[in-house]
């Protein structure tokens, strides 16, 4: 019998219900994990952690940790210290157009994989000693485009905040501008509220829907519109930018125009929604379709499972030369697609003439004869993250044992938190592969506080 998936996400769920939020619980559901949602505001850490541990989690996402309030923030790290050593998985996402992060200083004690909604990786990597994956927003999921709504039918529709700030000036200025032009509604409005659950009928009914590129000076940064409109069926205007190109293709999946050039848009604006409108629908259906297969919240959600698995990470970029170019200007040299060698400790070699350094050691032999380099990630990952104890059995012994069990809880079926128990630990010599059994956290505390020696 395998052990049952589950996800937690701790964040603020009644003050503000953002993409992050709704995206892991309904990508966790389609994943087939079980999903609790933990509110980090308004409760006690007491009470947060206690609900938790209770649900037993494998993975646990999470945002808003690195806030200073209401919540003391070393008070909210040594919970997170504290759910990190059991082996839970801990993802933080950062999603906000940030060229540094908000807490520049090592968490890698607090937190075991960044999710950057850019492509910064190595400088993230650098300052937070974890690894960082590109993880850009998803598409909510729905299987067909909504038939169209009356309350909703308009010219050209925005959705978002409006001033003459830093972040939000530049589209404030080209929407006023272009309001001259033609009939332009921006939401929300004084009675509709947040309309981000009423996306499928926004898209489904404006003729256009606008998009406008707001972190230019972070690579690689997108924030939520673009999966959000493309993926629900809308004809989506996006100003030109290479962010937008990395992963779709304009003329095929949304409709590019010149940055600040209102008579550009008003000429694709003509072509394909008066003109050619038979192209419009031809480019909401092939956006549409290309969001909901590689960019929806299951796709990001089984993504980060399939990390943790020590499998390849992977994203769908539609132009790879792009992001060649664009991390060469970064000085990205490889990327992150399956676990990095600098969360587990330096691997040596033991001989009869080393002294036990307090190092992970392993014999050079099995090193060998780990086949593959898919293998020998996955031996590292639950090896030392996981926190096996070398008094129990030697490394050497627990890649065997791990090899002979297939990497699974002989318990109860589960692929997460292995550890490799000794059978027979009252007789105090080292054992050997066949005095050891695999199991998963929970099984292995149960065996030891039950004196279940022999499973």
């Amino acid at each position: 019998m395998k052990r049952q998936l589950r996800i937690v996400c701790l964040g603020n769920f009644t003050g503000y219900y953002s993409a992050f939020l709704y995206g892991t619980l309904e990508g966790s559901i389609r994943c087939g994990a079980w999903f609790r949602q933990v509110q980090l505001i308004g409760q006690s850490l007491n009470e947060i952690y206690e609900q938790i541990m209770w649900f037993k989690p494998h993975i646990l996402f999470c945002h808003m940790i690195f806030n200073k309030a209401p919540h003391n923030r070393e008070e909210v790290f040594s919970i997170l210290r504290k759910i990190k050593k059991v082996g839970v998985k801990i993802a933080y996402s950062a999603g906000d157009a940030r060229m540094s992060p908000r807490f520049p200083h090592d968490i890698s004690d607090i937190v075991d994989l960044g999710l950057l909604n850019s492509r910064m990786i190595n400088h993230y990597e650098g300052i937070w000693n974890i690894p960082c994956i590109h993880w850009p927003y998803p598409c909510f999921y729905q299987n067909n485009i909504a038939d169209t709504d009356t309350q909703f039918k308009h010219d050209v529709v925005f959705t978002g905040d409006l001033d003459l700030g830093r972040h939000h000036g530049p589209r404030t200025n080209f929407i006023n501008k272009l309001k001259s032009k033609v009939s332009l509604v921006t939401y929300p409005t004084p009675t509709s509220g947040n309309t981000r659950f009423q996306t499928a009928e926004l898209s489904s009914s404006c003729n256009v829907m606008l998009g406008f590129q707001m972190g230019l000076d972070v690579p690689g940064y997108l924030d939520v519109r673009p999966f959000q409109y493309i993926g629900a069926g809308a004809l989506y205007f996006h100003d030109k930018c290479e962010e937008m190109d990395l992963l779709f293709k304009d003329g095929f999946h949304y409709v590019s125009f010149k940055r600040d050039d209102i008579n550009d848009f008003m000429d694709k604006y003509s072509y394909y929604v008066i003109k050619k409108p038979e192209e419009g629908n031809k480019i909401r259906k092939q956006g549409f379709k290309y969001c909901q297969k590689f960019h929806s919240t299951k796709e990001r959600v089984q993504g980060v499972i399939d990390y943790f698995n020590g499998k390849k990470y992977t994203l769908k970029y539609f132009d790879k030369k792009m992001i060649d170019e664009v991390d060469k200007k970064l000085g990205v040299i490889t990327y992150t697609d399956t676990p990095k060698q600098q969360v587990v400790p330096e691997t040596i070699v033991l001989t009869k003439e080393s002294p036990n350094s307090g190092k992970v050691i392993v014999a050079e032999d099995v090193k060998q004869n780990i086949t593959t380099k898919t293998e020998e990630i996955k031996f590292k990952e639950h090896r030392v993250v996981q926190g096996f104890s070398p008094k129990e059995s030697s490394d050497d012994i627990k890649r065997l044992v791990f090899e002979r069990d297939s990497w699974t809880c002989k318990e109860c079926g589960a692929t997460f938190h292995i550890h490799c128990h000794n059978k027979k630990p009252q007789e105090g010599n080292e054992p050997g592969v066949g005095e050891c059994i695999t199991l998963c956290y929970t099984c292995h505390k149960n065996a030891h506080k039950m004196g279940k020696w022999f499973i």
